[in-house]
């Protein structure tokens, strides 16, 4: 899990969702926007289309968070969203490979 830090509070995931910009890749839709505080601060979303238990929803959330804590994050606040048909069963190096993937392609 990340630190409470570096998770999004309400207000900020709000904002996102309006003013956020968007990049695809395989696995997830990542909206982010600029961090006045030089600090990164994210949150990853699992939704019923995905997975239907919860078990295996939270499981989603907490993979990506592991993969996630072990990243230099910069200065952008940003929501992961797994997109449908995504298998409950996806390894972790995966994961990492398409966070890796949005992080470079992020423009601050």
């Amino acid at each position: 899990m990340l630190p409470k830090k570096n998770r999004i509070n309400k207000k900020t995931f709000d904002t996102i969702f309006k003013e956020g910009y968007i990049i695809h890749s395989p696995i997830f839709l990542f909206k982010y926007t600029k961090n006045l505080d030089n600090k990164g601060h994210f949150a990853f979303i699992v939704p019923k289309t995905v997975a239907k238990n919860a078990v295996k929803r939270n499981s989603l959330r907490r993979k990506g968070y592991n993969t996630l804590r072990n990243k230099d994050f910069p200065a952008i606040s940003g929501i992961f969203m797994y997109k449908k048909g995504v298998n409950f069963d996806i390894k972790s190096e995966e994961i990492a490979e398409n966070i890796d993937l949005i992080l470079n392609r992020v423009k601050i």
